[in-house]
């Protein structure tokens, strides 16, 4: 069996094997992936990212986002290899989520390579532009004027923004944000708040290779925060409704409790999708 690492070079070779959303990540900063091949077929992969590699409070670690494997020795080789790409980087803590499947191919690998696992529900979540625009919170749809495209902003000041955040909102980020560029971006429905003519929030979307919409951030820093994130959802979504069919899906990442607890509200009973969920400490 042979196993070689995913890279921006042969990303082509995997366009119809795996995820398109998650192989376009391989692009950026602390994305990962290793795939596995037996008799020049596709056998196996895992992608993962890298969390709080720059932080010198918080420790490394790993997240896993997907592992297939089409025996439980592909599994293992998978697995060991993985082990052996993150030695180097200092890594204290594995975690897995990765969707359910009927094979059992994954929970016996990864328990047997020391992972605790649950079952659980997929921190992403996947509604509609129509389940959004019929909540209660955006019959009204209009919002002040210091709401803006993100398209009014030069590179720089969308850089400065960036930065601006990154001092201010004290929560987990995408771990490259100050490397993504204005235009990786969905700039139609992309916005920021300004305040006294600086960039005081924003609400980023990235539209993924899937052509579904995904939410990269949400954060406002100024005075009336809480006023600002509601009223730049309301340009978000009314963007979106003008530029996409109303059953273009959108993904919502569910980091912590906070946006559990606000999705949970705005949509009630909807749920992700079963997964497995484990970790590993080092």
């Amino acid at each position: 069996m042979k196993i070689t690492e995913i890279i921006e070079d042969n990303l082509n070779q995997f366009e119809n094997l795996i995820d398109p959303d998650m192989l376009e990540n391989i692009h950026r900063k602390y994305y990962y992936g290793i795939a596995a091949y037996e008799d020049d077929e596709f056998v196996g992969a895992i992608i993962w990212n890298l969390k709080y590699v720059d932080d010198i409070y918080r420790n490394t670690e790993s997240y896993i986002c997907l592992f297939s494997a089409i025996s439980k020795d592909v599994g293992e080789q998978l697995l060991d290899s993985y082990f052996e790409k993150i030695r180097d980087d200092d890594v204290e803590k594995n975690s897995i989520e990765i969707k359910k499947t009927n094979d059992g191919i994954a929970e016996e690998v990864l328990s047997e390579k020391g992972f605790s696992l649950k079952d659980g529900e997929c921190s992403d979540l996947i509604v509609t532009i129509e389940q959004l625009s019929l909540l209660p919170i955006f019959k009204k749809n209009s919002y002040p004027n210091n709401i803006h495209s993100i398209n009014e902003l030069s590179e720089r000041a969308f850089r400065r923004g960036i930065v601006d955040c990154m001092f201010h909102i004290q929560r987990d980020m995408e771990e490259d944000l100050d490397e993504l560029s204005l235009g990786w971006y969905d700039v139609d429905i992309s916005c920021y708040e300004e305040t006294d003519g600086e960039v005081g929030g924003y609400m980023l979307v990235r539209r993924l290779s899937s052509g579904m919409l995904k939410v990269m951030l949400l954060a406002d820093w100024g005075p009336d925060a809480q006023k600002y994130l509601l009223n730049m959802i309301r340009y978000s979504v009314k963007a979106g409704i003008d530029k996409y069919p109303l059953d273009n899906r959108i993904v919502i990442h569910r980091h912590d409790d906070s946006t559990y607890n606000l999705t949970k509200y705005l949509f009630g009973n909807i749920k992700g999708e079963p997964c497995l969920l484990g970790e590993k400490e080092e």
